[in-house]
């Protein structure tokens, strides 16, 4: 049997023997180990350290572990130096990183803190669960110690259980034992003085220390004295899988898992799932021989494909690859529940047949010397009410530590294999990861999402350049990303540096091209130099929009004009179809200094539905931008609305049609300002309610304003007749000497002819940049 690594063997043994003096200190150690425990779970879990008086503990801590007199505190030769270096770190300042490893220590009920067996002292930690597991299985409706003996199992192979569904877990034993040549010695440590606990460390929610806790006195034992363990003439493989069915399941009754997920749970080996039928024999050779992985393959649950075979397989089971060979293009699989038999494969169509998955794990240890880690948290109600936008997800950048003597003419790339684990979860969900360069950079591939809880992509960095990712989850948890390197690296949050981004709702259905489209909302985008020094020139951007991430699905669009094209007769964007639930526009050509306006419309949206506008500078120039509210269909800021009717003002009918006057002032004093006109022409609802369906007004009109004192001044075109087409707008420039101007009156001419204005009523806006008040609207 292999050595296992106990300090309980160790103390218990002295205890027997040695004086009442060895005995005391022995005694304060573990107090002083299991104390120290304790209280970096205190530190590192306190949502403001502060709050607890740190210098107190500091001292403390110092005080207990430098005592000059060894009766006072723990000697260099007693204290473990691993256990001491982790003290001496927590002194120092506190990491946001390492403060989140702690506080994600929690499943099932159960707390699972990143200590390293080597720093527990031998100490069970008071906040670690070490309580015994049961089973539901009646079989074993007994419960004894486990059995350290191997009788009847000395050099047998490792062997499932068959009342365990396992079966992952016995094979990534079985690869790992194999890739080890035997010599697999998974880390147990005896708990000191308690002859049936034990604790293990296993790689999982970020850590490669995480402390399990088991206690052995009562494993499930049937009428004939069997246990419900694995076979196996190494002790510690048992220990192993009692640590491991309580973290999945705190039970012994387990529903299974894989082997790719498994394989990292022991070793922290990259796990790469491949489906079969993507793969090629070749592959799969060169893999097997490069030393550097384990395989498995898998037979998924609703796979019945080799009952027809001549093997005796079965579904929702997978199975060790002990051999490739190849000469013959044979394989050769064990099955953890019989792992003295070897069954061979020599058509590959028949693998391709029968199995469903190849399980990859790569020795990371092996491939690089490079491993660095980011941890985060997902919450899917901020990141993912836009289910597209990358904005509002966890973004990370990647990037080489390149020094001068590495910039060399020649390039070289750093291979990396960027890893997204997401810590347990009861829950089922779908995660993936994936690269991109900009916002807009094709559509978040949601479609590559997996429920294994691991995401793997092998790329590389040349030089000093930087790789951008993003995440996504449907649900809410703890993420860590790996990064294996060959070469120094450093992965960072990365926070989208040139975007203005605006919220806002879908006003109407009103495609473009149709009477109403200058209804939907719209934004100004202004674009202003970066410096004194650009007064000209052109900026790139993109622009994407984003509908709230609802049951329906919807199709958007977004399009940009000039701010003066009130007609939309020029979009900047041809030919730019409606998409389901996300619109893009990438490397889009703008003017430094210009203004411009974005529409955004939907052809199915229910009205009041959210969506969320997002502009990026992509071309590095720095330039600012800012998005606000426009009105396209009164002037674009502020709105001033007249309903005439016979409730209000009754229009007279002349020779050219019907007139009106109206009395408005104005806060513009001496400014210059535009005016956005338009002209509605609504009908009556029954009982005097309106109808906000636009009939529209196909008409002549004119607009002059009246007013004695700067009537001269106040219009650029004072007798100017516009034909306004139906929704559309005009465009007046007032007050362009710059007068002063308080109050203005305006008559404004309609030549229409309908049969009883009873039914109708005008509806007349007035847009401008500052702030217009009707004082009277009145017959002319």
């Amino acid at each position: 049997m292999e050595q296992q690594t106990s300090f309980g063997s160790n103390v218990n043994q002295s205890c027997d023997n040695d004086d009442n003096s060895n005995v005391n200190a022995n005694k304060k150690k573990c107090q002083l180990c299991g104390a120290i425990n304790d209280l970096r779970w205190n530190v590192y879990t306190t949502i403001n350290p502060k709050q607890q008086q740190p210098n107190i503990l500091a001292d403390r801590i110092k005080e207990l572990l430098f005592s000059k007199t060894a009766d006072d505190g723990i000697s260099d030769g007693n204290c473990p130096i691993a256990l001491k270096e982790s003290i001496i770190k927590m002194l120092t300042d506190i990491k946001p990183q390492d403060k989140f490893l702690w506080l994600s220590s929690k499943y099932k009920q159960n707390i699972y803190p990143p200590i390293n067996i080597n720093e527990t002292g031998g100490i069970v930690p008071k906040i670690v669960n070490s309580q015994s597991i049961a089973t539901h299985n009646p079989k074993y409706n007994f419960s004894s110690p486990l059995k350290i003996e191997t009788d009847g199992y000395e050099g047998i192979p490792l062997q499932q259980n068959p009342d365990l569904s396992d079966c992952s877990f016995i094979t990534s034993l079985i690869n790992l034992k194999n890739y080890y040549k035997d010599k697999y010695n998974p880390p147990v440590c005896q708990v000191r003085n308690c002859q049936f606990k034990y604790l293990i460390n296993f790689y999982f929610n970020g850590s490669d220390s995480r402390l399990v806790c088991i206690d052995t006195t009562q494993i499930p034992t049937d009428r004939s004295g069997e246990q419900l363990t694995l076979n196996s003439s190494n002790f510690n493989h048992k220990i192993l899988e009692i640590a491991y069915l309580k973290l999945k399941y705190n039970s012994f009754d387990s529903t299974g898992s894989n082997t790719g997920i498994d394989t990292f749970l022991l070793s922290g080996f990259i796990p790469e799932f491949r489906k079969i039928n993507t793969v090629k024999w070749d592959l799969v050779e060169k893999y097997f021989n490069s030393k550097c992985c384990t395989l498995a393959l898998g037979i998924s649950e609703n796979n019945f494909s080799f009952q027809n075979k001549t093997w005796n397989l079965k579904a929702n089971h997978d199975y060790s690859i002990v051999n490739v060979e190849s000469r013959n293009k044979k394989l050769d699989i064990v099955d953890p529940l019989y792992p003295d038999k070897i069954i061979s494969i020599s058509e590959w169509q028949d693998v391709v047949d029968i199995f469903d998955t190849l399980y990859v794990n790569w020795d990371y240890k092996k491939l690089f010397r490079r491993h660095e880690k980011f941890h985060f948290r997902y919450n899917v109600q901020d990141c993912n009410r836009y289910r597209y936008d990358r904005s509002s997800k966890p973004c990370f950048t990647i990037r080489n530590k390149v020094t001068e003597r590495q910039l060399a003419p020649k390039k070289q790339e750093n291979t990396v294999y960027l890893l997204l684990e997401r810590h347990l979860n009861d829950n089922p969900g779908n995660c993936t990861l994936e690269l991109f360069d900009s916002i807009t950079s094709e559509i978040l591939n949601i479609k590559e999402i997996n429920n294994t809880g691991f995401y793997l992509i092998k790329t590389g960095i040349i030089d000093d350049n930087l790789l951008k990712a993003c995440c996504y989850s449907d649900i809410t948890a703890s993420f860590t990303v790996h990064a294996y390197s060959l070469l120094d690296i450093e992965i960072k949050k990365f926070i989208f540096p040139n975007i203005v981004t605006i919220e806002d709702i879908f006003l109407i259905n009103a495609p473009l091209n149709t009477s109403t489209y200058c209804k939907n909302t719209t934004f100004k985008l202004n674009i202003k130099k970066p410096s004194a020094e650009t007064e000209n020139g052109n900026v790139t951007i993109n622009i994407s929009l984003f509908s709230e991430n609802v049951k329906t699905e919807k199709y958007v669009n977004l399009q940009i004009f000039h701010i003066n094209d009130f007609e939309f007769s020029k979009p900047l964007i041809p030919k730019h179809d409606y998409l389901l639930n996300v619109s893009t526009v990438s490397n889009l050509l703008l003017n430094v200094n210009s203004t411009y306006k974005i529409v955004c419309s939907s052809l199915d949206s229910q009205i009041g539905e959210k969506f969320k506008l997002i502009v990026e500078e992509s071309s590095n120039l720095a330039a600012a931008m800012t998005l606000s509210k426009y009105y396209n269909y009164h002037g674009g800021i502020f709105k001033t609305t007249i309903k005439c009717t016979s409730n209000f003002a009754i229009c007279q009918k002349n020779n050219k049609g019907y007139s009106f006057e109206v009395k408005l002032t104005s806060k513009m004093n001496t400014m210059p300002d535009t005016w956005n006109l338009r002209l509605y022409k609504e009908k009556m609802h029954q009982g005097g309610i309106e109808n906000m369906d636009n009939v529209g007004c196909d008409i002549k009109w004119s607009f002059t304003v009246i007013n004695s004192k700067n009537q001269k001044d106040s219009l650029l075109f004072p007798n100017g007749m516009v034909r306004l087409n139906r929704c559309t707008a005009s465009n007046i420039v007032i007050n362009h000497r710059r007068k002063q101007i308080d109050n203005i009156t305006v008559k404004l001419n309609i030549e229409d002819d309908i049969n009883t204005y009873k039914d109708y009523y005008y509806i007349m806006e007035i847009g401008s940049l500052y702030e217009l008040r009707v004082l009277q609207c009145e017959i002319s």
